[in-house]
């Protein structure tokens, strides 16, 4: 230091500052720790200065009660007058140098004896004869003070020493910021680890993907995982598939950064299958630019308290659902637990009863000296049963029945009171004497009532088997003599219209408990006349409640049947004609052709318009048209089979149903029968009218077999007759399309049909072999070209699969199929179930089971609705990965069926891992059947092997009655093919289960 004081060159002025601190700034480059740094820079400081000691005083705060020397380096002569770590008490004087040493902009000097008149005894004790001190304040904690003392002399600090010393005490703070920060990230990097790993509740970090970084011991014990295994998946495989629909927004805001962090409970899935509750707290680590970099989640298995919650729940919810007041009461009266009756009971609030009242209040007779008589009692007995007085909040009295029951819990004794309102027992109690003696007033009057009402009353004894009484009206109704009816019971049941004697006498035997019907039926009078009864009979009941007389009343409603008959008839026929109507037409159409493919018929559709009828309406006015339509109905009438249907839907137009038909032949001769009948001359206003007609004829099932489309073709067929010179018939023949259109960039338009809405779904529904019902249907894709009309699936679907159209088609027939399902569930199809083809690329798709779950959710189609169809080649090729997306798909609550079974290679032992419902046979199986022994052997082998897989079995291609008759004979649950169903449109689907319903109803 006396080199630098002595220096007076300009070139070797600086030298020596900076060689002191270079080695300052390598002490601070080398040093790890702090205390390291600080010791060596003390000892580097005593040996610059050639002073007597350097020290270092943390922290620096002149409020404080004591100070201290964290650490020094002192010469030998001057040993421990400022021993390290001592605490020393906070005199005002060495305050007082603090607050200046921290309020000085450069280094502070002090000499004890010359500066200050009356030197700090610490001075002299410390034998400081001058010092050099400076204020360093670090980012974080209190201020420190760097300071030297010269004990041997008092020292003058020279202005080099002194800038040299402010220099160092920079590059010390520096050197103690990073340090401390370093210290500090280290230390907050170890609690993190440590509160990581060994937190009491699950801790685990995540990608902003879901994939787990990872994850403590808890999560891993919690969820049955090792950390490794987990590090493999995602949160989205381990969450139950409704909460991740119901946590989607929640995220999404906390990605977004609208909130710092979301709470909520949801379920994982452990490894073993079954799902857990848990706490998520999850939050998001951001980088400097505030883009998300990764997740911290906190999860808290809260299983136990959730089941504990739903116990409870149901307990209580249970306990508010019991028609009696429930009460838990202490020794002390202070009511512990209520029910909701209590409250709607007393009127009280649960909080009024719980808090402020007691026993005495709410029952005046239990004063707390009976209270205490009757809790002795109670424990005692354990169960008694009493009846007081409740009185209400608004000061109603109210009889009661209490059933009290005694026990202990935690050494404290309680009551279980069950109360019961006995109000309406004890009206009736005090009425009974008062209801006897208006019963035998009343009986007088009774029967002078009943002995003069149209209706019959009557009255029997259960257990006698006895009528004890039968009004006068009987005798009106049924033609029989009353009296004979006491001595014969049955004669009543007798006399009853023999279709309608089983039901009823099953009724009046087998309701005899209850003693409760109500019936109609017909009886026959002896004179042969029918009528129509509507009988009601109710119990009467004894003191204990158990029936023992029946007591009905018996009305003739013969009238009203024939109004509704009439207004029924009205509904379905012609007013004009008296001919059946559209509807009735309709109706019996369906049933026609039902008949027509159970016997291999013919069915002939006529549609029968007169000729020039307006011609005469308009000339001889309406009556006169009136009386030409009624006596061509009544020649058609006479003309045609009394099994055949004859309908006016219109004007002039009639609609004939011939059935029971072998040959054209015959559906020729019927309507050349018909022209016949209609050439005569018609008598009309005094005119001899000569009137000739026009048929278009359909056929069922030749042309079709929908019944709007019968009619329309019949229709078509008309105005052809028409056409061609009238009083003729004409046959439906339509028109084949033989063009065949050029198929250009298939590709591309398949790409703009999928825009364009070009592609529609047809569906082939299945029918249930054992009911004969229709189960479901499969959703089939089509395409109507703009230019080529309806494109074969077979052209374009493998160029969806090649190009990956696949994938945005599927979807959408995915989302159509579950749009259909649910509108069919709501038109009454209860258990419809809509197949939908799966493709391979589609069952590739790691986001298969999120975007069912969303199509479902927009859709309100219940997953059970929707039956997913795989073949046996889509799923060889990933097999384990097919296995996972069949599970998922599954536990959504989605049916899967195995396609076109036995066309591809599949695996048995993949075939049972498969969570497959059922098992689709190959057309080309079921065609040799019943003949073809290989494919018998096929099928037969197949429906075992299903039944042992616990599968159901649905045939394709069915298209005979044979081999319907077959597959049922083996066990088939359900079959599919043209024998049963064409594909048709979502409406034909339901107009087809209808007539089917109809049919097998019949």
């Amino acid at each position: 230091m006396k080199q630098l004081n002595q220096i007076t060159e300009p070139g070797q002025k600086y030298l020596p500052f900076l060689e002191c601190l270079d080695r300052v700034n390598l002490i601070i480059q080398r040093a790890d720790d702090l205390e390291q740094m600080m010791q060596s820079l003390l000892h580097e400081m005593l040996a610059m200065f050639d002073c007597d000691r350097a020290w270092l005083l943390y922290p620096c705060d002149p409020q404080a009660d004591t100070w201290e020397i964290p650490m020094e380096c002192t010469r030998p002569a001057y040993p421990g007058a400022m021993a390290a770590g001592v605490k020393h008490p906070m005199e005002a004087h060495i305050a007082e140098t603090m607050q200046l040493c921290l309020d000085s902009q450069e280094p502070f000097t002090l000499r004890p004896g010359i500066d200050v008149s009356d030197p700090a005894e610490a001075a002299r004790q410390y034998q400081v004869e001058s010092m050099l001190c400076l204020a360093i304040y670090p980012k974080t904690g209190k201020p420190w003070l760097f300071g030297l003392h010269q004990c041997s002399h008092p020292r003058v600090w020279h202005t080099n020493e002194k800038r040299l010393f402010n220099e160092i005490g920079n590059r010390v703070s520096e050197g103690l910021n990073s340090l401390l920060i370093t210290r500090d990230l280290q230390d907050s990097e170890e609690r993190f680890r440590h509160a990581f790993e060994f937190a009491g509740i699950g801790m685990g970090l995540l990608t902003m993907e879901g994939r787990w970084i990872r994850a403590n011991q808890v999560i891993c014990t919690m969820l049955g995982y090792e950390e490794s295994q987990l590090q493999q998946l995602t949160f989205q495989e381990l969450t139950h598939p409704d909460d991740l629909i119901a946590g989607k927004d929640e995220l999404q805001r906390l990605v977004s950064g609208e909130v710092p962090f979301i709470q909520f409970e949801k379920r994982y899935r452990h490894r073993n299958g079954h799902y857990l509750w848990a706490k998520l707290t999850t939050s998001i680590v951001r980088d400097d630019k505030q883009q998300p970099r990764y997740f911290v989640s906190q999860i808290e298995n809260i299983d136990q308290r959730k089941h504990a919650e739903d116990e409870l729940a149901l307990l209580s919810f249970a306990l508010n659902r019991v028609g009696e007041s429930v009460f838990l009461m202490s020794e002390d009266a202070r009511f512990r637990y209520i029910n909701d009756e209590v409250c709607r009971q007393l009127g009280y609030t649960r909080d009024e009863l719980l808090h402020k009242l007691t026993v005495p209040d709410i029952d005046p007779g239990c004063p707390l000296s009976r209270w205490q008589a009757h809790w002795q009692e109670l424990k005692q007995e354990q169960t008694i049963t009493l009846e007081s007085n409740h009185t209400s909040k608004c000061g109603k009295q109210i009889p009661v029945e209490i059933n009290a029951n005694y026990f202990e819990y935690n050494n404290q004794g309680y009551n279980l009171a069950l109360v019961r309102n006995v109000s309406e027992r004890k009206r009736a109690e005090l009425a009974q004497q008062e209801v006897e003696q208006a019963l035998r007033e009343q009986e007088v009057k009774f029967r002078q009532m009943a002995e003069n009402i149209e209706e019959v009353f009557w009255l029997t004894d259960i257990s006698k088997e006895q009528v004890l009484y039968v009004s006068p009206a009987y005798e009106t109704i049924w033609g029989l003599n009353r009296d004979n009816l006491y001595q014969f019971p049955k004669q009543w049941i007798n006399a009853i219209h023999p279709e309608d004697r089983d039901r009823v006498y099953w009724a009046a035997h087998h309701l005899q408990a209850s003693g409760e019907y109500d019936l109609e039926y017909r009886v026959i009078q002896p004179d042969g006349t029918v009528r129509h009864i509507h009988d009601r009979a109710f119990p009467i009941h004894d003191e204990s409640g158990e029936a023992y007389r029946i007591a009905g009343i018996a009305q003739d409603i013969s009238y009203r049947k024939e109004q509704a008959a009439h207004i029924h008839y009205l509904a379905y026929h012609d007013a004009l004609t008296d001919l059946p109507n559209r509807a009735l037409v309709m109706d019996r159409l369906a049933h026609a052709s039902a008949q027509a493919d159970r016997h291999k018929e013919i069915l002939a559709v006529l549609f029968l318009d007169l000729d020039r009828f307006k011609t005469i309406n308009d000339t001889l006015g309406h009556p006169a048209g009136d009386s030409l339509l009624q006596q061509a109905a009544k020649r058609l009438k006479t003309t045609l089979r009394e099994e055949d249907t004859i309908g006016r839907v219109g004007g002039d137009e009639f609609l004939i149903l011939v059935s029971e038909l072998t040959t054209l032949e015959d559906v020729g001769h019927v309507a050349d029968k018909i022209l016949k009948a209609l050439s005569a001359p018609f008598l009309v206003a005094d005119y001899e009218l000569y009137v000739s007609a026009s048929i278009g004829i359909s056929l069922y099932p030749r042309d079709t077999d929908d019944a709007d489309a019968l009619i329309q073709y019949a229709d078509t067929a008309l105005y052809l007759a028409k056409e061609q010179g009238r009083n003729t018939f004409r046959f439906f023949s339509p028109e084949l399309d033989s063009s065949v259109r050029t198929r250009l960039h298939l590709e591309n338009d398949l790409r703009s049909a999928i825009d364009k809405n070009q592609l529609f779904l047809q569906y082939q529904p299945l029918m249930d072999l054992e009911t004969g019902h229709c189960s479901g249907a499969e959703a089939l894709l089509r395409w109507q070209h703009p230019e080529h009309g309806l494109i074969s699936p077979d052209d374009f679907i493998p160029i969806a699969e090649e190009t990956g159209l696949i994938i945005p088609i599927g979807e959408w027939v995915l989302s159509q199929a579950c749009l259909q399902a649910k509108l069919w569930q709501d038109a009454g199809m209860v258990d419809f179930r809509v197949s939908v083809n799966l493709s391979r690329r589609q069952l590739e798709q790691a986001g298969l089971p999120a975007t069912l779950r969303q199509i479902l959710h927009e859709t309100g189609c219940p997953p059970q609705l929707l039956e997913l169809e795989i073949t046996e080649s889509s799923t060889m090729s990933h097999p384990e990965q097919a296995i996972i997306r069949l599970n998922a798909l599954h536990e959504m609550g989605i049916g899967l069926a195995l396609d076109d079974y036995g066309t591809g290679y599949s695996s048995l032992a993949y075939l049972k891992r498969f969570p497959l419902d059922r098992m689709k046979i190959d057309r080309s199986f079921v065609e040799g059947i019943p003949d073809d022994s290989d494919d018998v052997a096929i099928v037969q082998t197949t429906i075992v092997m299903a039944r042992q897989l616990r599968l159901k079995v649905v045939a394709e291609g069915v298209e005979t009655s044979a081999q319907r008759a077959f597959l049922k004979a083996l066990g088939c649950d359900e079959i599919q093919g043209y024998l049963f169903a064409k594909p048709m449109s979502a409406g034909d689907v339901r107009n087809h289960c209808a007539v089917v319903w109809e049919k097998h109803k019949k």
